[in-house]
């Protein structure tokens, strides 16, 4: 170090110590100028230097400039994708409506099925269904003639009365259901005109109403049957989202070959942050993307991210939840999303660059009264008192607003009066004052 060096270090070795501490604590002070002045900080005095007295006090200051985004790698790829396998057991597929690089929208058809066999099947269960509807018509006529009573269509003994309406029914015994028993019902015994002859089974009034029971369990089970097949039998398969298709031959006949693959035209960019770089996500937060293999920016928006590290799956009983780490980490990850403005190759490796918001305020501007903080700025020659609102950002307290990039801050402020005239000297200024105003012999 030169005299003129040592001697200036000599002339605001107290504060300036203490703001070199702040400096290489924070990584916010860099020494490269010839006279060794922190970039960004510059002296301030009340009046003219040249008629300062060696008792003048000089003020430090530090202009306000925005955080250093950070970087994380992240991966490109599609935002969704979805795919379709030929299912063998649905029959042959018959006919494809879409094709190769063609644009389509949510449930626009895709391809059908010859589903001739699942055609039969529902043929035949419906026939069945029918036979229980009229066998079970059959035993409640008969009930009803060997009764005298009305019967609704399942079975119900039903009661009307007479309104200005009309005739109003109302069940007033239900019949319910049976259990299940697997055999078939004993239809009525007819004579060759078809009329009834005989009652079935015990000849009994109640022994119908057995009959009616069971299957109306029979016949709710069929019912679910037929509109489970009806569901099933729909030979055509239809997109599930928006995107282009990628359609590959193979998979027309081949159940391990995607055949249809129907992927979105916008890209997302996935990564992961541990716990001391979780203050820096938030959803709709512009960031910076450069793409390492083509060499280019990009810029996008974060669309979402883990409020909680997801939960890894746990081989033993225990109920205490075993939080997500990637391999190589010491502590949780968590997830985000960055929805790309550009197209970016699936696969790629993205650096993804999230700037910070607020300014981070030395805590030696720093003025509390109370529960309350404030700072000194200086504005138009001024020295203009401040409050502020300081928020946790990590292990940095931060100011989100109030204050503006590029504002000077005072440094020391204890004995600064608002209104004070307060004038900051350029680098050039103080250079002068620096060269005139010290003796470089010590004295």
């Amino acid at each position: 170090m030169d005299r003129k060096k040592l001697n200036y270090s000599l002339l605001i070795a107290g504060p300036l110590s203490i703001l070199l501490a702040y400096g290489f604590i924070n990584g916010e002070i860099h020494w490269s100028n010839p006279n060794g002045r922190p970039i960004g900080q510059r002296l301030a005095y009340s009046q003219d230097p040249e008629e300062a007295s060696e008792s003048e006090q000089y003020y430090q200051t530090m202009t306000l400039y925005r955080q250093e985004p950070i970087t994380i790698n992240g991966v490109a790829q599609l935002k969704t994708d979805q795919t379709y396998y030929y299912n063998a057991e649905r029959g042959d597929i018959q006919e494809v409506y879409v094709t190769d690089g063609q644009v389509i929208k949510k449930g626009q058809p895709l391809f059908k099925y010859n589903e001739q066999k699942a055609v039969y099947e529902l043929e035949d269960t419906r026939r069945e269904q029918t036979r229980l509807y009229n066998q079970r018509e059959r035993l409640i006529d008969q009930l009803s003639e060997m009764t005298g009573n009305a019967y609704n269509w399942q079975g119900d003994l039903i009661e009307g009365y007479w309104t200005e309406d009309g005739y109003q029914y109302y069940v007033s015994v239900p019949i319910g259901k049976g259990e299940y028993v697997n055999k078939p019902v004993n239809p009525p015994v007819m004579d060759e005109s078809g009329e009834l002859v005989a009652p079935p089974e015990d000849g009994s009034a109640d022994g119908i109403k057995d009959q009616i029971r069971t299957l109306n369990q029979q016949i709710e089970d069929i019912d679910i049957k037929v509109a489970r097949m009806l569901k099933d039998q729909d030979s055509q398969v239809v997109a599930k989202i928006d995107g282009k298709v990628i359609l590959n031959q193979d998979g027309k006949t081949d159940s391990q070959v995607p055949f249809i693959r129907v992927i979105s035209e916008d890209i997302s960019v996935t990564g992961s942050v541990s716990e001391y770089e979780f203050y820096a996500l938030g959803e709709d937060r512009p960031v910076n993307l450069y793409v390492d293999a083509e060499d280019r920016d990009v810029t996008g928006t974060m669309i979402h991210y883990d409020k909680i590290p997801k939960v890894s799956p746990r081989s033993d009983e225990s109920n205490e939840p075993m939080y997500n780490a990637s391999q190589g980490s010491s502590g949780t990850q968590y997830g985000f999303t960055v929805k790309a403005d550009e197209f970016i190759q699936p696969g790629f490796t993205v650096k993804v660059q999230i700037g910070l918001p607020g300014y981070v305020i030395p805590t030696d501007a720093i003025v509390y009264e109370g529960e309350k903080t404030f700072i000194y700025t200086v504005q138009d020659g001024v020295a203009v008192k401040k409050e502020i609102k300081l928020e946790r950002q990590g292990v940095k307290q931060v100011v989100l607003r109030g204050v503006e990039e590029g504002e000077v801050v005072i440094l020391y402020p204890y004995d600064v009066k608002e209104g004070q005239t307060i004038q900051v000297m350029d680098n050039a200024e103080f250079d002068q004052f620096d060269m005139e105003g010290m003796d470089y012999d010590g004295h």
